[in-house]
């Protein structure tokens, strides 16, 4: 997701605006001074200006009560729906979503099906910015089946668009880079700079996310001069702190200290401690990466005291983590030690791999420093474990999303080949059926019914086949979903086991206390690696395959269920080595299932099962 949807409730405080009227469902003026109303509160919200819960809340309930007008429907749904987005971007979810509740029904009332949609997609941010991706991904699906209606093109790529943020919400990264790409060439084509902005900065997010930094500060710059001609004051204040930091990791210490200025004096502007405390952290870490460490433990101690006043854990702890560091560029290896140890209590319960290794690679380096170079090469050595796996989890992870995005585009070439095949199959049938009603009329009259029936009757055999040609074309597209989902969680399984003889190796040679540790770590490497992922397979195999099973079990009621399970990994043309993977069994075990299956399916020697099972 994109910064400026990053904005949390716990952040909203009494401000310098008050909203008026506590009476608007009460108001007796016009439809155009209700609008008007409305506009001047979002243009606040995008100002930057900070409300209350209790004055929003109000206004959005005098919102709610005002009844539907179908004649004034269309200004007052877009002065709805820009008040909802504003909220959105401020951070306040909940008004948000009550605003997107009423426009719908509004919508709908008013017989307005591509507000429904905008409202929904508003919706969709609202749920993606609470990390509530499965009832994003819900409300996605049903405006999937909406979108036909759509005839303003607009629609289309804001729906890509929210489509692209769910997939960078599931770390599915160049997915996500694929729809934005394809969402900012329309936006662009048709001037609509406010969108194109958007979308713009959350493309630099994902290249900052894929290393490009590059790439990242070229885009955001370009994407950020619109914020500031509109003085749009979230998004703003949000690209402000990424391109001071994109410019910190190219070295470009005095433009990155600049953009955290002006970050600096917006976050005050509108009184965001949150941000004041980030930016004051980014601060310290540039003027530590310049060498000026007295300036740097200034404004870490600033940070600090931020954090502390507004109870931000995450805050303190990553506060401990920069101190260190900068304690260690001076090589001050006591007190780097010292937060350092602070820092190891709480990264356990953060669980974020990445600080982890970047806490090993400081205690490693702070090890040394003491003369301590058992423990310097213990932290070393976790270190390299995590980061080999992360390695190979994004590794595998892109070359699954460059596949998954490959095997779309073939498949949307080859639905398109479909289409227009299907297109002139439909012309060429309405022809036919116009012949044939001709031809039937004249046989009514010359009494040659029976070669009309005939005619009529392979008109309906051609249209069925067709009809069953597409379905085995969607049924072979969700097979290659499946088995993809296989091998994924085949490679899961790899890395775990791979990772766990690791560190078993690593224990044998440690102290009790590290052995003991290294325990806990398979302990909880093995508990995340188990589930019921075989379980999800199986239910989605079987939606896919609804009578599979069943017609197996009558055909052999003695096949118990881990032979079942076979067979349908056989289904999907996965050879013995991939299911013993998966299944955690040796091959020659699965060779020998293999002979059982056929045995109990009385298969004669020279018919291939896997060739057998696809027929079924």
């Amino acid at each position: 997701m994109t910064g400026i949807h990053t904005h949390k409730l716990a952040l909203i405080c009494q401000g310098i605006f008050f909203i008026a009227t506590a009476s608007f469902a009460q108001h007796s003026g016009t439809w155009e001074e209700h609008i008007q109303q409305l506009t001047q509160t979002t243009k606040h919200l995008e100002e930057g200006h900070v409300h209350t819960v209790a004055e929003l809340d109000a206004l959005c309930q005098s919102v709610i009560s005002q009844p539907v007008d179908i004649e004034s429907n269309t200004p007052y749904h877009h002065a709805v729906y820009l008040f909802a987005e504003a909220l959105t971007y401020r951070g306040y979810l909940v008004q948000s979503s009550n605003m997107c509740w009423d426009g719908i029904r509004r919508s709908e009332m008013a017989g307005d099906p591509e507000y429904v949609m905008f409202f929904q997609l508003l919706l969709v941010k609202v749920h993606l910015d609470y990390k509530q991706p499965d009832s994003a991904r819900w409300y996605l699906a049903k405006l999937d089946k909406l979108m036909h209606k759509a005839k303003n093109p607009k629609i289309s790529y804001v729906y890509l668009t929210t489509k692209a943020d769910l997939a960078t919400l599931e770390n599915r990264l160049y997915e996500a880079l694929h729809m934005y790409s394809e969402a900012l060439d329309y936006f662009e084509m048709e001037q609509d700079t406010f969108n194109a902005s958007m979308v713009g900065t959350s493309m630099a997010d994902l290249y900052y996310s894929l290393g490009d930094y590059q790439q990242a500060i070229q885009m955001l710059e370009k994407y950020n001069k619109y914020c500031e001609e509109k003085q749009h004051i979230p998004s703003l204040l949000n690209n402000y702190i990424n391109l001071g930091v994109y410019h910190s990791y190219v070295d470009a210490y005095d433009k990155a200290l600049n953009y955290n200025i002006k970050g600096l004096a917006l976050a005050r502007k509108v009184n965001d401690s949150l941000n004041i405390a980030r930016l004051f952290s980014n601060m310290g870490n540039v003027k530590r990466k310049s060498g000026q460490y007295s300036s740097s433990l200034l404004y870490q101690d600033s940070a600090l005291l931020v954090c502390e006043h507004i109870r931000i854990p995450y805050g303190i702890f990553l506060n401990h983590v920069n101190r260190a560091e900068l304690y260690l560029d001076q090589k001050m290896w006591d007190q780097s030690f010292n937060f350092l140890q602070k820092s190891m209590q709480m990264t356990d319960f953060y669980q974020q791999p990445t600080l982890q290794v970047e806490v090993h690679k400081l205690l490693s380096r702070t090890y040394e420093g003491l003369g301590d170079y058992r423990n310097a090469f213990k932290y070393s050595q976790l270190q390299k474990i995590v980061q080999d796996s992360l390695d190979k989890i994004q590794s595998e992870e892109r070359l699954r999303q460059l596949e998954s995005i490959y095997e779309q585009e073939k498949l949307n070439r080859e639905l398109a080949q479909f289409k227009d095949k299907a297109i002139q199959s439909t012309m060429k049938n309405r022809l036919m059926i116009f012949v044939l009603v001709c031809a039937l009329l004249i046989s009514m009259i010359i009494l040659y019914r029976t070669q009309g029936r005939r005619r009529l009757d392979a008109l309906h055999q051609r249209l069925l086949q067709e009809e069953k040609e597409r379905l085995e074309l969607t049924v072979r597209s969700k097979d290659s979903e499946l088995l993809s989902q296989a091998l994924h969680q085949a490679s899961i399984r790899e890395m775990a086991d791979t990772l766990k003889t690791e560190l078993f190796r690593l224990g044998v040679v440690g102290s009790k206390k590290q052995k003991d540790d290294i325990d806990a770590l398979i302990r909880e490497i093995e508990s995340r690696t188990e589930g019921d992922q075989w379980n999800e397979f199986e239910t989605r195999f079987a939606q896919v395959h609804e009578e599979f099973y069943s017609i197996l079990k009558k055909m052999s009621p003695d096949l118990n269920p881990s032979e079942l399970k076979i067979c349908g990994l056989l289904r999907l043309n996965m050879s013995s080595k991939e299911i013993a993977l998966l299944t955690q069994r040796t091959v020659a075990t699965i060779d020998n299932n293999r002979s059982t299956i056929r045995k109990k399916l009385n298969l004669p020697s020279d018919t291939n099962l896997s060739s057998y099972l696809l027929t079924i």
